[in-house]
């Protein structure tokens, strides 16, 4: 988790006299800054043979070309202007499209899981049943009317996926908001803390399903779960058990932590 030292993404950290690589975009020309900020080498326009900035931007403009006929969807939308600082505090998306909150931090996820309790006082045994901090990463597995998971076929795709399990990705936590009103300051790093830090972290594995046109999460869904940084693993196949997987395990307590043996002694029941 991030301490109450760690700067903000805006901030960059540069311990010499150095100049950054953003001093040194802005002395440049606006032609040359917008080529080093696309990421763009040279090696790869030559491989290209020599097409110009200007021409790329064209290529992948999302947008209808004007010279093919309207059935021709290009990637399906209008592009949109980039967002330049300072950046609004909001979701921009092309028109003819709308933005819908499928689901936010402390919502119950589960059978048995709590509702958002405002002030963010709940413990890490509430957060594990919730959605956690922070996702970026996610895939969608869709599934039939059975639960069963049904990958897409020429006649049972477009069913399928009206429903399905979200699997979404919680990198990290905001531990200024996580703890309440007064954050890692009142009272300090503490276990019950360090705890629901690590229960926001992890994975959410949800159910949602389009109804009506807008998409909904399933909070009574038997199979929905989180992994969170306390979630135990365990290896399989050729490499479990391999003396370099084996691991001890501690369960950490408020008076002492309480170590396991290694379950990694035979193949297929590594931890």
């Amino acid at each position: 988790m991030k301490g109450r030292q760690h700067p903000t993404n805006d901030i960059t950290i540069n311990p010499s006299r150095n100049e950054s690589i953003r001093d040194v975009i802005d002395r440049t020309s606006l032609g040359r800054r917008q080529f080093v900020k696309t990421g763009i080498q040279a090696a790869t326009l030559a491989a290209l043979g020599g097409v110009t900035m200007r021409g790329i931007i064209q290529t992948v403009e999302a947008a209808v070309p004007p010279s093919l006929p309207l059935r021709f969807g290009g990637i399906g939308f209008e592009s949109i202007p980039p967002s330049l600082a300072p950046v609004a505090d909001r979701v921009a998306v092309p028109s003819g499209y709308t933005v819908n909150v499928l689901a936010s931090w402390g919502d119950p996820i589960m059978p048995g899981a709590p509702e958002w309790a405002e002030g963010a006082t709940q413990d890490a045994v509430a957060q594990a049943m919730q959605f956690g901090m922070h996702n970026d990463g996610m895939y969608f597995f869709p599934i039939d009317s059975q639960g069963g998971y049904a990958p897409g076929s020429a006649t049972g795709y477009a069913a399928a996926s009206q429903r399905g399990v979200l699997c979404v990705n919680h990198e990290y936590t905001h531990e200024a908001i996580l703890h309440g009103p007064n954050g890692l300051d009142g009272g300090g790093v503490t276990l019950a803390k360090v705890r629901k830090s690590q229960a926001a972290h992890g994975v959410a594995a949800i159910e949602i399903e389009n109804q009506n046109g807008r998409w909904t999460v399933n909070r009574q869904f038997p199979l929905a779960r989180r992994i969170t940084a306390n979630t135990p693993l365990r290896f399989a196949g050729p490499a479990a058990g391999h003396r370099l997987l084996k691991s001890k395990q501690f369960d950490i307590f408020p008076q002492a932590p309480r170590k396991w043996e290694s379950t990694t002694a035979s193949p297929g029941s590594a931890r």
